[in-house]
């Protein structure tokens, strides 16, 4: 496993109220963390979901490097902006083609970010949510410790009913993952907060059905 980075200073191109232009290195990210805070839920908030896609790519458009990875072709800065994110969500959702070729395993919180965690009002542990049509996914995840959440269809359910408990499986759709269903069933279960991540398209279909749901009620 690669170590971590050093945190970079970073320079906000777009400054909002309250924060400075330009974030000196800070382990415990108390002003980025303010820029990546998500909007306080609503009393009587029954469904929904706030999604956030995050993509990383290359001029022509390549969302990988040579080695088939998105870390190929991140930066320091890119790094320390990725670990607030992912700190302030309660489920990361990421393609199964991502979590194969990066090898995913259960998510942890840095230690320097469990206080920004705590603040912003998430669990202690990071929920993994792995979208699959088919429902292959590595023994390995499967059989962790805090095993992931899968949003997939109902034959990718079928094939994952021996290998992982029913609470961990959202069935939504039959030849396709139905992600805005699959979204709505994780809000109903009182996860409020979302941070869509993917490689692939996981993330910016999640964002786009959330945006057609919300479209679709206002009308």
């Amino acid at each position: 496993m690669t170590s971590a980075p050093e945190l970079p200073d970073v320079d906000v191109l777009l400054p909002r109220t309250g924060v400075p232009a330009h974030l000196p290195a800070d382990p415990q990210e108390h002003e980025l963390g303010q820029l990546y805070a998500y909007p306080a839920p609503h009393h009587d908030q029954t469904h929904g979901a706030y999604v956030r896609a995050n993509m990383v790519t290359t001029l022509d458009g390549a969302a990988w490097g040579a080695d088939q990875r998105s870390g190929s072709i991140n930066n320091p800065v890119d790094f320390r902006a990725f670990r607030v994110q992912r700190a302030l969500a309660d489920v990361v959702l990421v393609g199964a083609g991502t979590v194969r070729a990066e090898g995913y395993s259960s998510l942890e919180v840095p230690e320097s970010l469990t206080e920004l965690r705590a603040q912003a009002g998430c669990k202690p542990h990071i929920e993994l949510a792995v979208v699959t049509a088919s429902g292959d996914l590595p023994a390995a995840l499967l059989n962790a410790k805090r095993p992931p959440l899968v949003l997939t269809t109902t034959r990718g359910a079928w094939a994952l009913a021996d290998r992982l408990s029913p609470e961990r499986v959202i069935s939504s759709g039959t030849a396709t993952v139905d992600l805005a269903a699959g979204l709505a069933e994780l809000a109903r279960r009182g996860e409020a907060y979302r941070h869509a991540q993917a490689q692939e398209t996981a993330g910016v279909q999640a964002a786009h059905e959330a945006r057609e749901r919300a479209r679709q009620r206002r009308d």
